[in-house]
């Protein structure tokens, strides 16, 4: 019987410290994944603020163009 007990405590031991090690990785693991989407997040941010900029630019230099070939043909019809 004692050694039914003894046996009984010990595997109580070892399942609490497996369920500690294995929660501490899922800790562990949930964290990295947090991390990785906060970084993912922050270059979506930055890529849509880079295409802003660049399609802003895009735009302008169209419109110089146009006004540029705008004038060009007022020039010529004169």
């Amino acid at each position: 019987m004692k050694d039914a007990m003894e046996n009984a405590d010990k595997e109580d031991k070892e399942f609490q410290e497996r369920w500690t090690r294995e929660m501490s990785e899922f800790r562990q693991i949930k964290k990295e994944i947090a991390e990785m989407c906060e970084e993912s997040e922050r270059k979506a941010i930055e890529h849509r603020r880079i295409s802003k900029l660049q399609a802003q630019e895009y735009h302008e230099v169209r419109m110089e163009y146009r006004e540029l070939r705008r004038d060009g043909r007022r020039a010529g019809l004169r």
